[in-house]
C-alpha cells in the first residue's frame, strides 16, 4: 500500500484501489487527491468453522470442539466492540450493518447483535470454558468431547497485504482476550486463503477456526448465495467449488435458496433471502464486524466518476476526464 500511495501522489497513477485511513491522508495532506466512498458490498466478517479442523476430514462431521456449540459462537459475537472499531479506529468511514443480506434490493433485516461483554462471559462459564489458573485465558471444566484443562485458544487467519484487515483483526483480538479467549493471529497471502481445492486451501479443506475478511455479493446474489449457505456446497473432492466454509447444513436453508432462484418475482426472492438470512442470524457460522464504503482515492486531476454501491473503480470510465496539468 505505501508504494501505491507514493504513485499516485507522484502523479503516476490515478484511481488508488480501496486505499487505508493513513493513505488518504498521506494524498489529501500531499495536495494530490481524496477519497470517495459509498456503502458497498464488501463486508469485513468473522467466518467461524463449524466441524473439527486439521483431522484430515474436510466433512461436517465431528464438530468443532469449541466453535460447535451454538453460545461460544454467540459469546463471540457478544465480546467483539464494534463501535469501538469503527467510530474509534475508523473514525466513523466505515458503516454499521448486522447481515451481509443487508444490501442493495434483499434489505433483509435482522435482529442486531449486540456488545455485552459480560454476557459473552457468562455464556462461556455455561459451557465449561472457565478461568480456573487466574491466568487470564479459559479452559474447559467438563466441556463435552474437550480434555479438562485445555486452553480456550484458537487461530484466526485473514490475508497479507491490507492494513485495515490487520487493524481489524487486532481489535477482535483485543477483544476476545478481554474475556478470556487466546487468538493467535496468522495471516497468509492472498493466494492461499482464496486457492482452490487442489492448492489445498485450508478454508477449503476445514482446516481452519475463524477466518476474517471482506467478501460482498453483487445486484444478483443468487448463484453466490447458494454456493456459500447452500447445504450441498460443502467443499469436497465432489463438490471442489462449493463455497460453503462453515460447514453449516440446514436442509431447509436449502430450500429457501431454491425458492429464491427459481422464481423471476423479486418479492418471492427477497422473502425467501430473508429467511436465509434470520438463519443465519440464529445459528451464527458468520458474524458481520463492518461494511466497508465502496470507492477508491482518486486524483484531482480526474473527473467524471460516480462512486456506486456496486461498482468496482471503472463501470462509468467512458464518463471520466484527465485534466492535463
Amino acid at each position: 500500500e505505501e508504494a501505491r500511495t507514493a504513485r499516485l501522489i507522484e502523479g503516476d497513477g490515478d484511481v488508488m484501489l480501496w486505499s487505508s485511513l493513513e493513505a488518504d491522508q498521506q494524498i489529501k495532506a500531499a495536495g494530490a487527491g481524496e477519497s470517495r466512498t459509498a456503502p458497498g458490498i464488501w463486508i469485513v466478517e468473522m467466518r467461524f468453522n463449524l466441524s473439527k479442523p486439521f483431522d484430515g476430514d474436510p466433512g461436517v462431521t465431528p464438530p468443532h470442539p469449541i466453535l460447535g456449540d451454538h453460545r461460544v459462537r454467540e459469546a463471540l459475537t457478544l465480546a467483539v466492540n464494534r463501535d469501538r472499531i469503527i467510530d474509534d479506529l475508523f473514525e466513523g468511514r466505515f458503516y454499521h450493518i448486522d447481515s451481509p443480506f443487508d444490501v442493495g434490493w434483499m434489505k433483509c433485516k435482522v435482529e442486531p447483535f449486540t456488545y455485552d461483554p459480560e454476557r459473552a462471559k457468562q455464556l462461556l462459564d455455561e459451557v465449561g470454558w472457565k478461568d480456573e489458573d487466574g491466568d487470564g485465558i479459559r479452559e474447559a471444566h467438563g466441556v463435552a468431547g474437550v480434555a479438562d484443562g485445555t486452553p480456550l485458544s484458537m487461530q484466526m487467519n485473514g490475508y497479507t497485504g491490507y492494513s485495515d484487515l490487520e487493524l481489524i483483526e487486532l481489535a477482535i483480538q483485543e477483544d476476545l482476550k478481554a474475556v478470556g479467549v487466546d487468538t493467535k493471529l496468522e495471516n497468509q497471502e492472498f493466494a492461499v486463503i482464496f486457492g482452490t481445492w487442489d492448492d489445498g486451501s485450508p478454508r477449503l479443506l476445514g482446516d481452519y477456526d475463524i477466518l476474517v475478511y471482506d467478501g460482498g455479493w453483487f445486484a444478483e446474489p443468487g448463484k453466490d448465495i447458494y454456493q456459500s449457505m447452500d447445504p450441498g456446497q460443502v467443499p469436497s473432492a465432489d463438490t471442489p467449488g462449493g463455497e460453503n466454509f462453515y460447514r453449516w447444513v440446514r436442509d431447509d436453508v436449502g430450500e429457501w435458496i431454491a425458492a429464491a432462484n427459481s422464481s423471476p418475482d423479486v418479492n418471492v426472492r427477497r422473502e425467501n433471502f430473508c429467511k436465509v438470512a434470520d438463519a443465519v442470524r440464529e445459528d451464527i457460522p458468520r458474524f458481520p464486524i463492518l461494511q466497508f464504503g465502496e470507492g477508491s482515492a482518486y486524483s484531482y486531476r480526474l473527473h467524471g466518476f460516480t462512486v456506486s454501491t456496486w461498482e468496482y473503480a471503472t463501470w462509468d470510465a467512458e464518463n471520466w476526464w484527465v485534466e492535463q496539468i
